[in-house]
């Protein structure tokens, strides 16, 4: 009879198979497997209710069966009754320890809860039994995603993908990973496999519109925002993504219809203020965040007014919107930390020591506070604060990111104390994250390639200065670690620099607009009038953000590519390209402090994209201005002032005020890449092209 009501139950024929099973537990009222797919058919049928009622009467008459143990918490978490799914699983796994199902069930119960590292254990425990079960391999990247260790999530994922090719949550995670590491191009594939997948998914629409918007596809990321809003997605980041785009795209009026709808969709008008702040301060003008936020009060308001007035590096009138809050006891200990950060920033030690003292006092300490705490005894030489860093670092309820945060202080400290080999070892521990100036220089203009050794630009036409835009603006060709923070701190300090510092979602999209056409057809085809169009949407695509220049210097700080030279300089003919130099095995240790992945191939393309910039200057029309990265940082200021000079600008007593403020924050490292040479090898040596361990004169 088991048997029949299986083949009904497979063929959905519910009603005909929970007869059979009825009549079997009038028989056999004890029958557990009756009971258990009696529960599943109710389950399949939609009544969650009665298959968890029945369920529980099933594990409550066999509390030995690991499966049924485990079903129950499947439907119970189902229910979003997550502790009790829990405690399902665990009984199942007091049963049955290598249950890989029940391992997965806590996985999913702790990755609901916010609980990565505990997530891990639980899906590393499921692997250990079947290292190629796809759902521990999507539950062990997500958690590796969440804890921001993207390198590691990205293979996890792609190694679910690999056996079960279909899989939807493995492509929407796998896209997170590589948005989140950078690279935008193979998030917006992983998206739109899901998209084709799960069309009525608006959280999948969500992140495809938001892929496709970091790739400067405008057009298409703001359909795939519509869509995301079509399917019931109205979060506020939906709303603030498809007005973004309508501006760049220069739909001022629908930008500000899509604002007004969020408005009319639950979103009152303080948080829709801080959604168009917050639009401000990612476009890099918080003066237009603070005009926006001045008719509103509240918590949040404050909180924004002081991230726009840290970004202007008004510390003192940041920490004065903030104080009212903080004193009240409505901030919480994450915006006190804040707090305290920028009156450490100030110069107000002890009123930041006061703030961390009551934190501490807490029943459960914020682990920021404990590594202000360390951070701030340790740069003191006091080994007691090295010491609270080095217990922190191994506590094993310490999130991820924080772990990483308390390495690379420890990093530091032991840095400056001459331990070279222990701070290297803390700092083999940082690796996860993906440079976007490596992401750029491995694919943008890519086809120009072909033509660095061909000593003039293919014979098209050039635009012609008109008059009807502004002047054509400075490029910045720099590299993390290359002193180039002070570079712009210093003249966006300038009264006649508008400076562009944007976030690298809008930085994509403006990319775009100027890293096209590319290659020697495409560049021979172009006339002068595509030339100005193409040119006529960049300053577009700035004044829709606010940051049109006026009659200043446009200093533009998006990360660019050696292979864009040819099209920048047929798009902007007058454009000048500042040059930050560096010792290249200086910059690698940089790299290797900041945490990046990739070290070796972040190299390799390095030295590519050196190469192509001494070939592109053998013959291009544009005008390079060298800068000293060693100088830079070393002396910022006077490196600056040769800067301006040779900009034609004249010296302003702003840039001091700016690079002394910056100057508070920089604690100069003591180690060299020589002391870290054996940490380093296989990056130095890339750097040069070959295997051999660099400094070997073998």
């Amino acid at each position: 009879m088991m048997q029949e009501a299986q083949q009904h139950l497979e063929a959905g024929e519910f009603a005909e198979a929970e007869a059979i099973y009825r009549t079997i537990l009038a028989e056999q009222p004890g029958n557990t497997e009756a009971v258990f797919m009696l529960a599943v058919s109710r389950q399949q049928q939609g009544d969650g209710d009665e298959a968890i009622r029945l369920m529980r009467k099933a594990a409550e008459q066999a509390p030995e069966n690991a499966q049924v143990q485990y079903t129950l918490g499947t439907l119970l978490m189902q229910a979003r009754k997550r502790d009790e799914a829990k405690e399902c699983y665990l009984r199942a796994l007091q049963v049955d320890p290598f249950h890989v199902g029940a391992h997965n069930g806590v996985a999913y119960v702790e990755l609901s809860a916010g609980n990565f590292t505990a997530a891990e254990k639980a899906a590393n425990l499921a692997l250990t039994e079947e290292p190629e079960n796809v759902q521990a391999l999507v539950y062990m990247g997500t958690a590796k995603l969440e804890q921001e260790e993207f390198t590691k999530a990205i293979s996890y994922l792609q190694e679910a993908l690999k056996h079960a090719p279909d899989h939807q949550a493995a492509q929407v995670q796998l896209g997170r990973a590589f948005m989140a590491a950078g690279n935008a191009g193979f998030a917006m594939q992983c998206f739109q496999n899901a998209a084709e997948a799960q069309p009525d998914s608006g959280v999948v629409w969500d992140y495809l519109g938001t892929a496709q918007y970091a790739n400067g596809m405008l057009m298409d990321a703001a359909e795939s925002f519509q869509r995301a809003l079509s399917l019931g997605r109205t979060e506020p980041a939906v709303f603030r993504g498809l007005a973004e785009c309508q501006r760049a795209l220069g739909y001022e009026e629908q930008a500000e219809q899509t604002l007004k709808m969020a408005g009319s969709g639950g979103i009152g008008k303080a948080e829709l203020a801080l959604l168009r702040a917050e639009l401000m301060i990612a476009r890099g003008i918080p003066q237009n965040a603070l005009e926006i936020l001045q008719h509103f009060e509240g918590l949040g308001i404050d909180l924004m007014r002081a991230r726009a007035y840290e970004q202007m590096l008004e510390t003192d009138q940041a920490l004065a919107a903030m104080q009212p809050r903080v004193e009240s006891g409505e901030a919480s200990p994450a915006a006190r930390m804040d707090y305290a950060r920028l009156l450490a920033k100030a110069g107000r030690d002890a009123e930041a020591d006061a703030v961390v003292d009551d934190l501490l006092a807490l029943d459960e300490p914020p682990a920021m506070a404990r590594i202000y705490r360390g951070t701030r005894l340790a740069r003191a030489g006091d080994p007691v604060g090295i010491q609270m860093l080095r217990e922190l670092e191994a506590e094993a309820d310490l999130s991820d990111v924080d772990r990483r945060r308390v390495r690379k202080i420890l990093a530091s400290a032991l840095d400056a104390e001459g331990q070279f080999d222990e701070a290297a070892r803390y700092l083999d521990g940082l690796g996860g994250r993906l440079s976007q100036a490596y992401t750029v220089a491995g694919g943008v203009a890519a086809a120009n390639r072909e033509l660095r050794d061909a000593g003039s630009l293919p014979a098209g036409e050039r635009r012609e200065a008109d008059g009807e835009l502004p002047s054509d603006p400075v490029f910045l060709f720099a590299w993390p670690g290359s002193g180039w923070e002070w570079l712009a701190a210093g003249l966006g300090a300038h009264s006649g620099v508008k400076l562009v510092a944007d976030k690298p979602a809008t930085q994509a999209q403006r990319r775009a607009l100027i890293s096209e056409p590319a290659g020697s057809d495409a560049l021979a085809q172009l006339s002068a009038e595509n030339a100005a169009r193409a040119a006529a949407r960049y300053w577009n695509d700035l004044r829709t953000g606010g940051l049109e220049p006026g009659s200043r210097t446009t200093v533009d700080t998006l990360w660019i590519s050696a292979d864009m030279l040819p099209t920048l300089a047929t798009l902007f003919p007058d454009s000048r390209v500042v040059v930050v130099n560096r010792d290249p095995e200086a910059l690698v240790l940089e790299w290797f402090r900041a945490g990046y992945a990739d070290l070796e191939d972040m190299a390799r393309v390095y030295a590519d994209q050196r190469a192509g910039l001494a070939a592109y200057r053998e013959w291009l029309d544009l005008e390079f201005i060298d800068v000293d990265g060693e100088a830079l940082i070393a002396e910022p200021k006077v490196a600056l002032r040769a800067l301006v000079d040779d900009l034609g600008l004249d010296w302003e007593s702003s840039i001091d005020e700016r690079v002394s403020e910056l100057a508070k924050d920089m604690v100069p490292p003591r180690g060299t890449w020589e002391d870290y040479r054996e940490a380093l090898q296989a990056p130095l040596a890339a750097l040069r092209g070959d295997s051999e361990k660099p400094g070997d004169d073998s």
